[in-house]
């Protein structure tokens, strides 16, 4: 067999495997027709990236292009490759390099997971007009962009003698061992053409298969579209009908199994339009729009990404994200990701070889002097900076050449802000991989004074032709804020009160946000999950919080009651006919679903993807409850639904407290243990932004002004609330349950043993596991100083909601299951009255069935005004009343006399129980069988 059908034999082969969904296993045998006899990397930790890669080898034309690309991964990721021993094939460390200077500079331009699809058809007659003409002439600052090319158009095979038109060596060419490679210099019209290229190269390919093309619904290529399952049409085909006609993108990951639709990216733009968002959404939006720069924070699912991309449909800007997952954060392009990497590899990937320090040692310590720390600052302050001005060069080379094509296709600005926005979330909507980091590709080795030079050509263009751009947007920004701290200082010049090395410490967020802000001066937008107010504002003192001030920003809206329904109806019309009669699924669906958007938006990823029946739905939210509570299941009719995979709400450091530092799990304990028993929400503080940063609380709404002073970190979402119950409560393999240890803990501690505070929590436990679901006999709790009276002999179970502030006029009684917080700590007499009477507005247990409304505006329930802390959605069953009161723990029981002789009673009778803990100081603790409580009789 000739070396060329070998090759075609192995390129083929490698088609089929990634062409197939790829798992490690046949990713290790498409390694293997691509390097005989070489192991695979070790990827722990890069899977979903290094799949990924691979995945792309499936747009590679020839076997030259598909062995350089993985070379590249290798060459990226030294720690990762795999060395044998007594074998210097594909070595471990930084010591990779190609056997010959043409080979490596091969590599070194290509760059990875950007192959451009070389196979399509010849471009139509609109197209290439559109592409050698109305996009023709020079870059913007550059002679050279009319030179001819001689890189593969669509239709024709690419790079026949290797990529870039390096020449190779035979497919199976191997990494050897040898000296650190190091980028080498090229020049701007060396870089230029390559670039100019790729861009026209984009263009093609944006109409013939992307967001252009004639089969592009909304910007989202016809292949990228989401399509209802087959089910739908004989389900209901109206609904069917409906479902295509609004357009909805599919998650990039999931083409190739069940192609779910993205709810993020759907109705873009659209938000303006009453059902495809929460009411409030609008005006939080146009509050963002105006004003300066913002840090948007919030828990994870909040919605803080689609506001961004709101923001975006409806101005100029730039989106970035510092951090990338194929199967968890698909979007956006991963330009800065590669920044990071090439700040790290700066040694290698550098002309100058100027190597990067990642931890910076403490002066005081004296591993070096404070002017060598300083130096060190600097050093990586430029390699820093110059790794982000070329990410923003590629993006202002793209926006400007996308630009052009809306100008001549003619798009109104305000669909061509949307594109533009699209093409940044999902820059494979153009037709080709990911063209901004294959442009940042082409500019290594450009000196930064060239790249500084040609930004300001670019933006010089754009401010004369009035197209400058409005905002620079840093998504999940926590990952910047939290890398490489000790790495960077103060800005030089920067004038400062610090004067330790801690206090002058700066994460990477800093070179990214001033390399950027300092060349291109417009709003910013920072957003994340855990940004900590102070350590960002070190980062940007210099840059943004000084000179120009900023806003907090943590309000996102929320689904409630009165907007859950209208929201589904905007995909599912007829959806109030099917819950017509469906009274407690209602109920259900408006309890669990209440919070951040994240819920809802999965409930309904899961119906469009089942189906509407009473029956799916309940099954729907049934694989919601379960699967991010971790509770069994407790409906009989449940059935796994795969596409349905949910995070468990409840963190790993409560899961596994041995494995994080004892502070660290007490302060986020004492928080949710706080919130259970009291329903007092924490201050924002940095031992309660824990909270925030596991997804169990949320920022509550303040004043949108500079100050954040005021912040409150709330626990109100019922599936939250309901995951933290059943932690507490439940006791472990080891015996170890956290509420009652906690109470223990209490007993133990002055301020609290003391005083009768930790015999309050311990009565709340008792009477929610006395009392709660099947109840006790009343007269087996209590001891009575005289003789009880007949009406003792019966069963007592916990109320939730008294018959007299019932809306059903029937009293409520409080499932186990069901009970998302224990009690109440009232700090006033309005608030104690509160508990027993204002419970129609919260409590979605408490609706009678036929009552539910289904009409379209469904706003029973008011909206709170703004910085209103709200109680919780369903009424603690137990209440710690204010100092007017005089008991310190009231709760109800209702007794049933149903089944047992002399009790006195005809029917079930509500009785209200009030007991005082604060006696004396020795009374002040608790029997064994009070402290074991799970289920154990003990006496009050």
């Amino acid at each position: 067999m000739s070396s060329d059908e070998g090759e075609d034999e192995s390129f083929q082969a490698v088609r089929r495997i990634v062409e197939g969904g790829l798992n490690r296993k046949q990713a290790r045998r498409a390694w293997g027709c691509l390097f005989p006899g070489e192991p695979l990397p070790e990827i722990d930790g890069r899977v979903d990236e290094f799949l990924h890669d691979m995945r792309a080898l499936g747009n590679a034309s020839s076997i030259s292009d598909m062995v350089a690309q993985m070379q590249k991964w290798c060459y990226r990721n030294p720690d990762s490759v795999a060395s044998s021993e007594g074998d210097d094939v594909l070595p471990s460390t930084s010591r990779l390099a190609i056997a010959d200077s043409e080979q490596e500079n091969a590599v070194l331009n290509v760059f990875p997971a950007i192959i451009i699809a070389q196979d399509m058809a010849t471009e139509n007659e609109a197209s290439r007009a559109f592409s050698t003409s109305s996009l023709s002439g020079p870059f913007i600052g550059s002679s050279h962009l009319n030179a001819e090319s001689s890189s593969s158009r669509p239709g024709k095979r690419a790079h026949e003698d290797g990529p870039d038109g390096a020449p190779t060596d035979r497919p199976s060419a191997r990494i050897k061992t040898g000296p650190s490679p190091r980028q080498p210099v090229i020049s701007w019209s060396t870089a230029e053409v390559k670039i100019k290229q790729l861009l026209e190269d984009f263009t093609d390919h944006i109409f013939q298969v992307g967001m252009f093309s004639a089969n592009a619904k909304g910007f989202v290529p016809e292949e990228h579209l989401w399509q209802p399952p087959a089910h739908w049409k004989d389900e209901d085909p109206d609904v069917e009908a409906h479902l295509r006609e609004l357009s909805i993108p599919a998650i990039p990951h999931t083409l190739r199994t069940y192609r779910e639709p993205d709810m993020l990216l759907h109705a873009l733009g659209g938000e303006e339009h009453d059902g495809t968002m929460n009411s409030d959404f609008r005006d939080k939006l146009r509050y963002l729009l105006s004003v300066g720069h913002a840090l948007l924070n919030q828990a994870s699912g909040s919605g803080k990404t689609r506001m961004l991309f709101a923001v975006l449909a409806r101005a100029w800007g730039f989106y970035f994200t510092c951090l990338w997952k194929q199967g968890s954060d698909p979007y956006g392009s991963q330009d800065i990701v590669e920044a990071f990497r090439m700040i790290e590899s700066s040694d290698q990937l550098r002309p100058d070889g100027l190597k990067f320090t990642s931890s910076v040692q403490d002066w005081s310590t004296g591993a070096d002097s404070q002017a060598g720390v300083e130096e060190t600052w600097l050093r990586n302050r430029t390699i820093a900076t110059d790794a982000f001005r070329a990410v923003l060069l590629a993006r202002l080379l793209v926006y400007t050449q996308f630009r052009r094509i809306a100008t001549a296709k003619a798009l109104p600005e305000s669909e061509a802000r949307i594109a533009w926005c699209m093409l940044q979330i999902c820059p494979h909507f153009s037709g080709v991989q990911d063209v901004f980091c294959g442009i940042l590709e082409r500019l290594k080795g450009v000196s930064s004074a060239e790249i500084t030079k040609q930004t300001d050509a670019v933006l010089s263009h754009l401010a004369q032709t009035e197209q400058t751009p409005k905002y620079l947007v840093f998504d999940e920004a926590q990952v910047a804020a939290e890398m490489w701290k000790s790495a960077f200082g103060p800005t030089p010049g920067e004038i400062t009160t610090a004067s330790t090395f801690l206090e002058k410490c700066r994460p990477v967020l800093k070179p990214l946000a001033d390399a950027m802000h300092t060349l291109l001066p417009i709003k910013v937008l920072i957003s994340g999950t855990k940004l900590r107010t102070q350590s960002v504002k070190n980062a940007l003192s210099s840059t943004l919080m000084k000179r120009d001030g900023y806003h907090m920003f943590s309000d996102f809206g929320e689904s409630r009651r009165n907007n859950i329904l209208p929201t589904i109806r905007a995909y599912i019309p007829n959806i109030y006919e099917k819950l017509r009669d469906q009274g407690e699924l209602v109920h259900s669906i408006l309890k669990w679903l209440q919070g951040r958007h994240r819920f809802l938006a999965r409930f309904i990823h899961g119906v469009l993807m089942a189906g509407s029946s009473p029956a799916k739905l309940q099954n729907v939210l049934s694989n919601i409850i379960i699967k991010s509570t971790g509770f069994p299941s407790i409906d009989p009719l449940y059935e796994n639904l795969p596409y349905m995979d949910m995070a468990r709400i409840l963190p790993n450091i409560l899961r596994n407290r041995a494995d994080y530092s004892q502070k660290t799990y007490r302060s986020l304990e004492t928080a949710v243990m706080h919130f259970l028993l009291e329903s007092e929400y924490a201050n924002a503080s940095p031992e309660t932004l824990e909270l925030v940063e596991h997804g169990l609380g949320r920022f509550q709404t303040v004043e949108q002004i500079s100050g954040y002073s005021d912040d409150k970190i709330v626990i109100n979402e019922n599936l939250v609330l309901a995951s933290l119950m059943g932690w507490a409560t439940r006791t472990g393999d080891d015996g170890f349950n956290p509420l009652v240890e906690y109470i223990n803990t209490a007993f133990q501690e002055s301020d609290t043993g003391s005083t009768g505070k930790a015999l309050e929590l311990a009565t709340q436990l008792l009477g929610y596991e006395f009392f709660g679901d099947d109840g006790r006999i009343l007269s087996d709790v209590f001891t009575f100083l005289s003789e009880p009276p007949a009406w003792a002999r019966a069963r007592a179970r916990l109320i939730g909601t008294f018959k007299g502030s019932s809306m059903s006029g029937k009293t409520v009684l409080q499932e186990k299951a069901k009970t998302v917080t224990l009690g109440l700590k009232s700090a006033d007499s309005v608030t104690s009255l509160e508990w027993f009477l204002k419970r129609r507005a919260t409590n979605t247990d408490d609706v009678p069935l036929d009552t539910v409304s289904l009409e379209e505006d469904h706003s029973e329930v008011d909206i709170p005004p703004k910085n209103y802390v709200p109680l919780p959605r369903v009424h603690p069953p137990i209440l710690q009343p204010d100092r007017n009161w005089g008991p310190d723990v009231i709760f109800g029981v209702l007794l049933d006399p149903t089944g047992i002789e002399g009790t006195g009673l005809t029917e079930p009778t509500e009785l209200l129980i009030c007991i005082q803990c604060k006696n004396k100081k020795e009374a002040h603790s608790l029997t064994d069988s009070h402290r074991r409580a799970g289920g154990q009789v003990g006496r009050l």
